[in-house]
């Protein structure tokens, strides 16, 4: 058993707190609720060079999420390694992915439209958790 370094385990836990911010949004927001009805589909993100990556899968509006690489994910996020794709993931911005994929950082395998489809998804929830007042506007709203 290979031991995990520093950067596999930062990436392993962005990865589970993808996981949690869907959950917690789909929980918190009917919109994000409504979201997740629109497609069935079964993401991976993985660290190609130490091949530790966490798979989610929408179906129904359901969500599970399972660490591990899956036989056959309709899309992947394929980073070069952890430390790469902790970076990428952690800052945010479209400028930091652009130029990691003009690096070779960062690919995508499979259809990139549903791809986007969960990266807005991903966004969604995220926006709604890092500013709590939020929760509090679409549970008003509703």
């Amino acid at each position: 058993m290979k031991l995990l370094g520093p950067d596999d385990l930062k990436f392993i836990l962005m990865l589970r707190g993808l996981a949690t911010a869907l959950r917690w949004g789909r929980r918190l927001s009917s919109e994000i609720r409504n979201m997740a009805k629109e497609n069935d589909l079964i993401v991976q993100i993985k660290a190609e060079q130490e091949n530790i990556g966490r798979y989610y899968i929408l179906k129904g509006g359901d969500f599970k999420s399972k660490r591990g690489i899956h036989p056959n994910p309709e899309f992947s996020w394929l980073f070069s390694d952890a430390k790469s794709g902790f970076f990428i993931l952690s800052s945010g911005k479209e400028e930091v992915m652009a130029n990691a994929m003009a690096e070779g950082k960062i690919k995508f395998d499979g259809d990139f439209n549903r791809g986007v489809w969960f990266n807005n998804l991903l966004k969604e929830s995220g926006d709604l958790l890092r500013k709590p007042q939020n929760i509090f506007k679409k549970k008003e709203e509703e």
